[in-house]
């Protein structure tokens, strides 16, 4: 069996970018476990919880901690329980969640909410209430959702440090000097994750493929990998092959499998639009979910309960304003103050869109797009526009569910760009009905709002609501909302 080409001085810069310790990094520092990081998350989150329960103790309770110490060590050890079983079924001890807690603020937060008034209700059902203080169990709830958060981002960035210094690591191994390979590289590469360490690719046409694949060294064919395998540690073997050559797949995989490492099969498409999806288990068989519901489970209940809170609350502290537009609005021009406009809703479906009234004669259908100085806007609708105060009736959309706070802005029936229908100009147009519309959306708060002038102005409005349907997280429901208070005190691109 042939022993592996050793990097030559060149091949260690091209392989490691900027660190050129090639021995660090490729049979040095510590061995990737996502078990091992998960395991550590759960202990931090089990500390979180008893020092948060004890400590609050200490400062609210009403009794000396030896007094009831077994009635208050029970519920925080019963909750802890609850508490990991939860985070643990929703997939927050998943080494993506670990890594990007900021993504996972509002799901740890509802779960252990959740957990939380459980437990209430089961100790006000049992007469066991009055023997917690309230205090004690507000400030235990809060400070433990703070201390999970915390300790799971200060766990982040300690894995990002080992792995930027290479004591931890993923070391990945390519076989198949192919395109499909080079798109892999620069896929894993665009993810700028520390710990993947890719070593090298080797292939059975080395002489033909040349000395490198991207900047990285084709160190030799099947029996040099495997050899290399054995005298390293190694993590994960991607195979870069055609499916369609189903013969060799299956030959170079048997041949792997002596390998102690994961050995995955790399997948031949790459566009873009299928590569967001992820793989999973259905029907006895492993599939790759091109598309996926954007918001399901705990993320739709809580998008929702924040769209009824938040348009409740916004409706209640606005009333006074809607008197007074209301009544500004008859006074100027004969007509209703609301007019109601058909506009494309979740899934396609057709809704009616409430605003207030700013034009002399309203124009439900949008056959004709409102331009700057439109003699059709009255003083009123001008203010309302410049404002946005005309969009706050949506409230009422949001209210029954036909709309959301943030959202990909709903278009009328018949809204052209540049003379052409929408649907028209940009084939992926509908995808941006897989959610609600929302009263606020990205591409308003980029700039993208207001009438549109061409073709390409509806094409970067499409990509901004798809980027906001692919990356939703509540954390950019509330950063859209905050940009969204600044452009409206601006008053940019409203007539």
């Amino acid at each position: 069996m042939l022993h592996p080409r050793q990097p030559s001085e060149k091949d260690r810069l091209v392989v490691v970018g900027q660190d050129s310790r090639w021995e660090r990094r490729s049979g040095r520092g510590g061995s990737f476990s996502a078990g091992f990081l998960a395991g550590l998350v759960v202990a931090c989150d089990i500390l979180s919880i008893v020092l948060c329960g004890l400590g609050s103790h200490a400062l609210y309770s009403e009794q000396p901690l030896a007094e009831n110490f077994t009635q208050h060590t029970t519920a925080v050890g019963l909750f802890g329980l609850l508490a990991i079983l939860a985070l643990n079924s929703t997939g927050l001890y998943h080494f993506a969640a670990i890594v990007s807690p900021h993504r996972q603020i509002f799901r740890i937060g509802a779960t252990l909410l959740a957990i939380f008034f459980l437990l209430m209700v089961a100790a006000q059902a049992f007469g066991l209430s009055a023997l917690f203080s309230v205090r004690w169990a507000v400030t235990w709830i809060i400070a433990t959702i703070a201390m999970l958060v915390l300790s799971r981002a200060l766990v982040a960035r300690f894995v990002r440090s080992l792995a930027r210094n290479g004591r931890l690591g993923r070391r990945i191994l390519i076989y198949g000097a192919t395109d499909q390979a080079r798109k892999l590289i620069e896929r894993i590469e665009r993810l700028e994750e520390p710990w993947n360490y890719i070593i090298g690719i080797f292939d059975d046409r080395v002489s033909r493929v040349g000395p490198t694949v991207g900047r990285y060294p084709v160190m030799g064919d099947l029996e040099d990998l495997i050899a290399w395998g054995r005298e390293h540690t190694l993590d994960e073997v991607l195979v870069a092959l055609p499916w369609s050559a189903e013969a060799r797949v299956l030959e170079v995989t048997r041949l792997l499998a002596v390998l102690p490492a994961n050995v995955r099969l790399c997948p031949e498409i790459f566009h873009e639009e299928v590569v967001q999806g992820r793989a999973s288990h259905h029907f006895g068989l492993p599939m790759w979910n091109a598309f996926e519901k954007p918001l399901a489970g705990w993320d739709a209940i809580g998008k929702r309960a924040f769209d009824i809170l938040f348009s409740a609350a916004v409706m209640l502290a606005s009333m006074p304003l809607f008197l007074v537009l209301s009544l500004m609005i008859k006074v100027e021009s004969r007509g209703p103050i609301l007019f109601k406009q058909k506009r494309y809703g979740f899934n396609n479906e057709v809704i009616d869109v409430y605003k207030f009234r700013s034009m002399k004669v309203a124009d439900p259908d949008a056959r004709k797009l409102t331009e700057r100085n439109d003699p059709r806007v009255t003083r009123v609708g001008r203010f309302m526009r410049r404002t946005s105060l005309d969009e706050l009736p949506q409230l009422l959309n949001v209210l029954r569910g036909e709309m959301s706070i943030v959202g990909p802005r709903p278009h009328a029936l018949r809204t052209t760009a540049g003379g052409r229908m929408c649907e028209d100009v940009v084939d992926r147009y509908s995808r941006r009905h897989r959610v609600k519309p929302g009263v606020t959306g990205w591409a308003q708060v980029n700039g993208f709002r207001g009438t549109m002038e061409d073709e390409e102005h509806l094409r970067k409005r499409i990509e901004h609501d798809l980027y906001y349907i692919n990356n939703w997280s509540p954390w950019l429901d509330f950063k859209i909302l905050a940009m969204t208070l600044w452009i409206v005190v601006g008053g940019r691109n409203s007539y």
